[in-house]
């Protein structure tokens, strides 16, 4: 009885402990992939330039690229949120468009300690974060 009695009880403290580890958020979110690569030629390494199609906070494009590059290093990511920004960059045309547009750049190196969106806005939703970097947690 003694040894059913403490696994009931190691179970429960197990169930607590698994219960209590924080996790991140998943969210769903449209986007399209304009561009994809492997940086530095790294297998486990994700590189993209991706188009936003809905309307997100903060705190939801935080979200959205911790859960991208999760499992991957390095990652290297572009956000847009139109597809002529993406055309103007690759055309070297920094036009209203283009500051409207383009959103961020985020970059994770686990071996050179890097993990922060750096925030490109600046006409827009966004434009009070230009040249801002938003540090992200490693895990």
């Amino acid at each position: 009885m003694f040894n059913l009695r403490s696994f009931f009880l190691s179970a429960i403290l197990i169930t607590f402990i698994l219960g209590c580890a924080k996790e991140e958020p998943t969210i769903s979110v449209n986007y399209t992939i304009l561009r994809q690569w492997k940086p530095q030629n790294i297998s486990s390494a994700f590189g993209a330039e991706i188009l936003l199609h809905d309307d997100l906070s903060k705190s939801e494009i935080i979200a959205f690229i911790k859960q991208i590059g999760n499992r991957k290093n390095p990652v290297v990511i572009k956000i847009y949120l139109s597809r002529i920004a993406y055309d103007n960059q690759n055309n070297n045309i920094f036009d209203e468009k283009y500051k409207k547009g383009y959103l961020l750049y985020y970059i994770k190196n686990n071996k050179r300690g890097t993990n922060e969106i750096r925030w490109f806005q600046e006409i827009g939703k966004f434009s009070h974060l230009n040249g801002q970097k938003t540090k992200l947690s490693s895990r």
